[in-house]
């Protein structure tokens, strides 16, 4: 099967996860998304974000955007980054957030459901769907991949 999967969201959408609850414990505060590449800044309460949103953040406020102390330092946090990862996911064709303007023309749905960390191994090389997102206007597209 050959993939037209060209630019894959790096940004996880909480609905991906079969446990939504679970997941929403890893919330980024700042993107609304549930962490990716975690960091944990140094407020006195341990506070978990994105890398990139708080790159971004530390540049406007040096305070943490949760409770409004001062960030001494900003962390890894690389086992909050591998629990995240073990945390089971869907296809996304299966989420109807995501195929609803298009479930006219997505005839099945796929059923797999594993750990986020072989989800992108899925989406190439096993599942018939890929989601894309418009490098042009941004929105979330999935797509039947070639085959």
């Amino acid at each position: 099967m050959e993939c037209v999967l060209q630019h894959q969201l790096k940004e996880y959408d909480a609905s991906i996860f079969t446990e939504e609850n679970q997941a929403n414990t890893y919330l980024c505060t700042i993107c609304q998304f549930i962490c990716h590449d975690v960091v944990s800044v140094e407020c006195g309460n341990g506070h978990i974000f994105c890398r990139k949103c708080m790159e971004t953040y530390v540049k406007h406020s040096k305070q943490c955007p949760n409770c409004q102390k001062a960030i001494t330092s900003i962390h890894d946090a690389k086992f909050v980054d591998r629990l995240i990862q073990s945390l089971q996911v869907k296809c996304i064709s299966c989420i109807a957030s995501y195929i609803q303007p298009y479930s006219n023309k997505i005839s099945s749905q796929c059923e797999w459901k594993g750990a986020l960390c072989e989800a992108d191994k899925h989406y190439q090389i096993q599942c018939r769907y890929a989601l894309l997102r418009c490098k042009q206007c941004g929105i979330k597209l999935i797509i039947l991949a070639l085959t």
